[in-house]
């Protein structure tokens, strides 16, 4: 990579004490997704005047992380400008090419292929779940060199690839607007159904809805147990690993069966509660997670309860249901949570019509990130052979041989 770019290493956090300082925007790890970047949160950096240009991204530059977990290793975008004067951390690598011998959309798309991972996965330092590199090992990086013609070819439907994804990414951006929106509405009660704009809503408790239970395993070392967990901010169940029971340390589990709802005691309070659906039926928690199922299935569609929960409302009432100082040391006191009060309709029918809608508007947008992620594969295929010369980009003329430099 050395032969035909340059490999700038990022400003390390340090005291705040510099002389003739100017503060300015810097890019983390955080910011720096895979083929995306995630401006949402910047933070500034107190910096020496003489240091600025030392670190300041240029437009067109390529922007790599030297770690984390094991799919997301070298992971990057190009930069366009997006912020002015912007500066990156040390835990980023700043790539700028020669122009004249490498395109930096070709780099980028080559260090985010399977071509890249393989070097970055080969190369990398590795504990357990995370992986990084240094600045040595990204210059030292083998390169696949294309003539400039082909080049010019092969970033053409790159960018057409970009464009299909952005589009899609643009759909989801305005489902999830449109789904927020439904939920305000159909969650409140402010837009009612025609088929029920004459049923009554009423206020329960929390306590008068739900019923616990508690499905402890029958313990066998020789079981095989699949350990499950629940994402932060309604982001539901996902699976950890699967153990045999002699291989686990604390031998208390319970399970969970689907449209059971499920909160996780001890992250509650940053949104981890969910129903489980039925891939995850049959799953095992923790000890520390709470179960419950309707009191009377007559009263409550688990469904519409499970979209509640996902409510800013509802993360309000966990937050009062807890005790403490500091956000991550509070703890969450069930009773006190079984006393709250939630507005719902009286009648399960729009209850069960309700969830029907937003589990719809919900496979919408599965549906289009399911689209994105398979153009975004279809990507990385072509490329592996363009690059490859198995297939040449129709219009481009083979000049010369492809050319592998470090």
């Amino acid at each position: 990579m050395e032969d035909v770019a340059t490999v700038q290493t990022g400003l390390a956090l340090g005291p705040n004490h510099v002389s003739d300082p100017v503060e300015l925007p810097y890019l983390r790890v955080a910011n720096v997704q895979d083929g995306h970047f995630d401006l949402r949160e910047i933070k500034t950096v107190r910096v020496e005047r003489t240091r600025v240009d030392r670190y300041r991204i240029q437009t067109g530059d390529v922007l790599l992380t030297e770690g984390g977990d094991f799919d997301k290793l070298g992971r990057g975008h190009i930069w366009r400008g997006e912020i002015p004067d912007c500066l990156h951390q040390n835990h980023i690598f700043v790539v700028r090419t020669n122009a004249e011998l490498i395109m930096p959309e070709l780099l980028a798309a080559i260090a985010s292929g399977p071509y890249g991972r393989a070097y970055f996965l080969s190369c990398s330092k590795q504990s357990t779940n995370l992986a990084s590199i240094n600045s040595t090992q990204l210059k030292d990086m083998p390169l696949p060199v294309p003539p400039r013609c082909e080049q010019d070819a092969i970033v053409r439907v790159l960018r057409d690839f970009d464009d299909a994804v952005n589009r899609t990414d643009d759909l989801i951006d305005a489902s999830g607007v449109r789904l927020r929106g439904l939920m305000q509405q159909l969650l409140t009660g402010r837009r009612r159904l025609p088929a029920f704009a004459d049923q009554l809503w009423e206020e329960v408790h929390i306590g008068d809805l739900l019923r616990e239970v508690e499905r402890y395993v029958e313990w066998s070392d020789d079981e095989c147990y699949r350990l499950v967990s629940i994402r932060r901010r309604s982001g539901g169940f996902f699976d950890r690993e699967q153990k045999f029971g002699r291989d686990i340390l604390t031998k208390t589990l319970k399970a969970t069966r689907a449209d059971d709802f499920v909160l996780a005691r001890m992250q509650i309070l940053h949104g981890a509660m969910t129903v489980t659906p039925p891939e995850f039926d049959g799953a095992h928690v923790s000890d520390s997670y709470l179960t419950f199922v309707p009191s009377d299935e007559d009263t409550l569609h688990m469904p519409f309860f499970g979209w509640l929960s996902k409510t800013k409302l509802m993360y309000h009432k966990a937050y009062t249901s807890s005790y403490g100082v500091a956000l991550e040391k509070m703890t969450f006191y069930l009773p006190w949570w079984l006393k709250e009060r939630v507005y719902i309709p009286r009648s399960i029918d729009e209850q069960r019509v309700i969830a029907d809608v937003l589990d719809t508007a919900q496979r919408e947008i599965d549906l289009l990130k399911h689209l994105r992620d398979q153009i975004q594969r279809q990507k990385r295929g072509l490329m592996q052979k363009l690059l490859t010369g198995e297939i040449l980009v129709p219009g481009a003329k083979k000049e010369e041989t492809q050319r592998e430099l470090g």
